[in-house]
């Protein structure tokens, strides 16, 4: 029964007012800056990718410079479930929140009660008392308040990441092994975490060593030491010590291969408007995850992504006997790296534009003379010793962003600039045609 979220079923008219109140609340709180910049989580304009964005900039950095660094996962238990509702009323208050706004969310969090309905069967009805309502529209941004404060206990060179409950730490390590900073924030977390009543799941916490392996030191939290991994789930890709991404590539494959087959077998009809439809609803989103993260770099992996579109389109018996090409052009698809390529054009826009909150000064560096031509928004392209560094996002697609024309670069609007990458022919920086 534990794996089960508690997911509440609340009324239409609540989740409508719900909405009203938290556009105002979350204007309020930007407008004032009181929102940690390292919350990614159920913002606008921030999301997985651009967390993973910051943190790689620092991660290969750091490989760039020869250092080495831990990252420690944190994890809390049943986070949105253990908000003590006196607690976080007074946080509302001191971000501001008052009178009968605060008196509302009051109400709104206390004298709840709950029942589960199965097969028509209902259980007793118990009063909720701790929690933010899972499934309602104020819970997560009233949760994100709740643990706004955290970033503020983090001690020296440690840096924090936030992702709704999910906690990164991270920071270079010393001849000793471990960070000092890191191992004080940890001890700040761990009083953090008894004043507000949200307890680390020491069980699912774990530290993960990027760079060049040397000497391997304790965290401890508690009294326990985190297990040290080579490989952990970060956001939903697995990052491996190395900032290689062959392990997630080849777990993303497999997933495909299985959810292509399936759709052979559950599907009587072959007809290619229908497989099409079925494979770029349940198959292509599985490669596409935020893809300008662990886009791959080498041959085989390009191909062995490909691979996965180019057998499902053979399958298909009406253009079976065609070429993988021509195959796409008859079912009106383009090849995962052409439109991998894309993804990566279409959010350098939006961090050249500001249109994402990530700190752009610390990923590009724009070329502000006005006299060359077809200079306007080009990029410098950083020197990189590290293979890994140079296939970094904000580095690996300098060169196709200068490829651009100066109007391309300026477009208005992300659908103007998606509309006029169609005109052009990057067969230069694809391998597969």
């Amino acid at each position: 029964m534990s794996n089960y979220r508690p997911i509440s079923l609340t009324s239409l008219f609540c989740k409508i007012m719900e909405s009203i109140i938290k556009d105002v609340i979350l204007a309020y709180l930007l407008s004032k800056g009181l929102i940690s910049r390292h919350q990614h989580g159920f913002l606008s304009r921030r999301s997985t990718g651009t967390q993973l964005i910051d943190c790689l900039n620092d991660w290969t950095l750091n490989i760039e410079n020869k250092k080495s660094l831990d990252v420690i996962y944190i994890d809390f238990a049943k986070a949105f479930d253990s908000v003590v509702h006196r607690k976080l009323i007074i946080k509302l208050m001191s971000y501001g929140i008052t009178g009968c706004l605060l008196s509302w969310l009051e109400h709104f969090l206390t004298d709840r009660f709950q029942y589960v309905c199965i097969d028509g069967f209902y259980s007793s009805t118990v009063e909720v008392i701790s929690g933010v309502p899972q499934g309602s529209v104020l819970g997560p941004i009233l949760f994100i308040i709740f643990i706004n404060d955290v970033c503020e206990i983090i001690v020296g060179n440690t840096t924090c990441k936030l992702y709704a409950d999910d906690i990164k730490l991270y920071a270079s390590v010393d001849f000793s092994g471990i960070s000092q900073d890191l191992q004080a924030s940890l001890d700040n977390l761990k009083l953090w975490s008894n004043t507000w009543q949200l307890r680390v799941n020491i069980n699912k916490c774990n530290v993960l060593r990027i760079g060049k392996n040397c000497v391997f030191g304790d965290y401890t939290f508690s009294g326990d030491s985190f297990p040290r991994v080579d490989q952990a789930m970060d956001l939903g890709i697995v990052v491996s010590k190395n900032l290689r991404f062959s392990e997630y590539i080849n777990e993303c494959t497999s997933k495909a291969f299985s959810r292509s087959f399936l759709i052979f077998k559950g599907f009587s009809s072959r007809n290619p408007q229908l497989l099409v439809k079925a494979f770029t609803t349940y198959v292509r989103p599985l490669l596409e995850y935020n893809t300008y993260i662990w886009s791959p770099k080498d041959v085989g992996n390009i191909n062995l992504i490909e691979r996965v579109q180019r057998r499902f389109t053979k399958r298909i018996p009406c253009v079976s006997h065609l070429s993988y090409k021509e195959r796409l052009e008859f079912l009106g698809l383009d090849s995962l790296e052409y439109r991998r390529l894309i993804y990566d054009l279409v959010i350098m826009y939006k961090i050249v534009h500001n249109l994402i909150d990530v700190d752009r000064d610390a990923l590009l560096t724009i070329n502000s003379s006005s006299v060359a031509r077809n200079s306007f928004l080009k990029l410098y392209k950083p020197t990189s010793i590290s293979s890994v560094r140079s296939h970094f996002l904000c580095v690996r697609c300098v060169n196709i962003w200068n490829f651009l024309s100066e109007e391309t670069r300026a477009s208005a609007s992300i659908s103007a600039f998606k509309n006029s990458l169609v005109s052009y022919n990057f067969s230069t920086f694809l391998t597969v045609f």
